[in-house]
């Protein structure tokens, strides 16, 4: 069995809805990573306590996303797990999706930003 995996990965930003301020995914690069079997590290990757719940838009930029297609809510996890979860399923270097996380963490670094976040959809 298998179970598909889309990731997310972008800044997190507060923005005020209703009232409240909520934690909002502007996304910045989208990764269809295709089916994950079940016993595999990136899907058992499950958040942190401190990994914000996010929402972000769909494709026609009016339908809030805030859960995945299972109803799972969607949580911001930081890029290095997600990384580290890759390789161990992957090894260091074998899928194309680990050169673009890097890449992303390696520019944030370089301009002093450690909020490149994550979100694993499941669908």
């Amino acid at each position: 069995m298998s179970y598909e995996i889309t990731i997310y990965a972008g800044i997190v930003v507060d923005r005020p809805w209703s009232g409240d301020v909520h934690k909002w995914l502007i996304k910045r690069a989208i990764l269809e990573m295709g089916a994950w079997g079940y016993d595999s590290a990136l899907y058992t990757l499950k958040p942190q306590d401190d990994d914000p719940h996010v929402f972000f838009y769909a494709d026609d930029g009016d339908t809030e996303i805030s859960t995945d297609k299972y109803g799972t809510e969607l949580r911001a996890m930081s890029i290095k797990r997600v990384v580290e979860a890759l390789e161990a399923d992957c090894g260091i270097d074998r899928h194309w999706s680990l050169a673009c996380l890097r890449e992303m963490q390696r520019m944030a670094a370089d301009n002093w930003r450690d909020d490149i976040r994550v979100v694993l959809f499941g669908h």
